[in-house]
Parts: structure tokens; sequence; C-alpha cells
């Protein structure tokens, strides 16, 4: 099945055209009953001595996503597989 060997995509686009992408088997997905947890990691942002205005300038074009954590949540009650009979499917 499709959802055995199938992979599901996240994608986070900034605005200076930088991204963050993360892949989850879509069957951990189905199991988890698509409850999940990202995580985002952002760049520290700290100031130096310089003038303010050189600071923001600097700063606008540093913020960014770093990195992304895709977890699909899945509870230990969860059927073992994606197989269909696991699931009421009408």
């Amino acid at each position: 099945a499709m959802m055995e060997f199938g992979w599901y995509h996240v994608k986070i686009d900034t605005l200076h055209g930088d991204y963050v992408m993360a892949t989850v088997p879509a069957c951990s997905l189905r199991r988890a009953n698509f409850k999940d947890e990202w995580t985002l990691l952002l760049p520290r942002v700290t100031s130096s001595s310089s003038s303010s205005s050189n600071n923001n300038k600097n700063l606008d074009s540093e913020l960014g996503i770093t990195s992304l954590a895709y977890t699909p949540l899945i509870s230990a009650l969860a059927p073992p597989s994606c197989d269909d009979e696991y699931y009421d499917i009408a």
C-alpha cells in the first residue's frame, strides 16, 4: 500500500528565499492520527557595538530558520502498521 512506502514532506520558506524541509513516513503520520510536533530552531540574534542602524540591517539579512524537526506523536495504543485492517474505513 502507498501508506507503507509514501513520505510526507513539510517545507517552510523564509522571506529571504531560504527554506527548511523535513520528511516523515506517511504511515507514521497516519499511525499518529495526524498528531505531530514541530520544532523550529532560529538563530540567536545578538547586537554588537556597531551603530544601531547598521545592526538592524545586518540582523534583517541574517534572520531565518536554522532547522526543522517534524515528529509524528505515535501513541503506544496505535495500530502496529498502516494496514487497512486496523482502520475503520467506510
